[in-house]
């Protein structure tokens, strides 16, 4: 809002080469880690390992879940306009969420047990929808933004969720199964984001 769409996207653009160099210059090479089978590669190997047994599906289910999470996203432009606020509002709603998951990522590694994180994975993403129920009341702009910032917050099972998919899978489809993961993960998002923004065109974004 402050210094117009055009410069916030070179703004963005230069914060993803700042990104690249730091990969560059910090992330050590690694070598290939393979499984010895010998077997031929297909690229489906990844899809069926990543739905190979039931805990797997049950990892990729949860962190598929983002669809919903991030549908009051697609939905910050009409809501921002519901409650009279300008483009600042959109703004603010939309780094609601990855502020909060921000906070929730780092005090959920830090205070948690290996333990605790596994079993806490089906609460949190139940509680991570939730907040987003309470947005159809339109409340006020802070309050809005702290309901998505809650969502966000308890959206950091998504970090449980990755490494134990990453753990449980075997060494040799590691790469292809993490692939398919991520692929639907970002398919869920995609998914979301355009069905809030389809259905705020047809229906009114509060009661």
């Amino acid at each position: 809002a402050a210094i117009g769409s055009h410069s916030a996207l070179f703004v963005d653009a230069v914060s993803y080469a700042i990104s690249a160099l730091l990969i560059a210059a910090g992330v050590r090479r690694r070598a290939v880690i393979r499984d010895g089978g010998g077997h031929r590669r297909n690229w489906m190997d990844g899809a069926r390992t990543a739905f190979s047994t039931r805990h797997l599906r049950y990892l990729i289910g949860f962190s598929w879940l983002a669809g919903l999470v991030v549908a009051p996203e697609g939905l910050a432009a009409p809501y921002a306009d519901a409650i009279g606020g300008g483009a600042g509002s959109v703004g603010l709603l939309l780094a609601a969420n990855p502020a909060g998951l921000m906070i929730g990522t780092i005090l959920f590694t830090r205070l948690l047990t290996e333990d605790q994180r596994a079993r806490s994975v089906g609460l949190l993403a139940i509680l991570s929808c939730l907040p987003s129920i309470l947005l159809w009341s339109e409340p006020s702009l802070a309050i809005a933004m702290t309901l998505l910032a809650l969502s966000g917050l308890t959206f950091a099972y998504q970090t449980q969720v990755m490494t134990e998919f990453a753990i449980t899978i075997p060494v040799g489809h590691r790469g292809q199964a993490i692939a398919v993961a991520a692929a639907g993960l970002l398919v869920a998002q995609g998914v979301g984001l355009v069905a809030g923004g389809a259905i705020a065109q047809v229906w009114s974004v509060g009661p």
